[in-house]
């Protein structure tokens, strides 16, 4: 019985992580010429990650615009 609880508990953990895994990718590029200097602002793509119905899957959020980039959700 011992054996089941630590295996539920770890399996329990192990899905706490993966909901809250985040990755964000944002940088500002600056360019500079002689006469003018351009800046281009990145968006701010988040990459959120879910376990749904027993698969890993992943979606990128804008964070800039509050809206996601990808349509649905990507099976990893």
């Amino acid at each position: 019985m011992n054996k089941l609880k630590y295996k539920l508990t770890i399996i329990a953990l192990s899905f706490m992580l993966l909901s809250q895994r985040q990755i964000v990718c944002a940088s500002p590029l600056k360019i500079e010429t002689e006469k003018t200097e351009v800046t281009v602002m990145s968006n701010s793509i988040v990459i959120k990650h879910r376990f749904y119905k027993g698969r890993s899957q992943h979606r990128r959020w804008d964070d800039d615009k509050k809206k996601w980039v990808d349509p649905r959700w990507i099976d990893d």
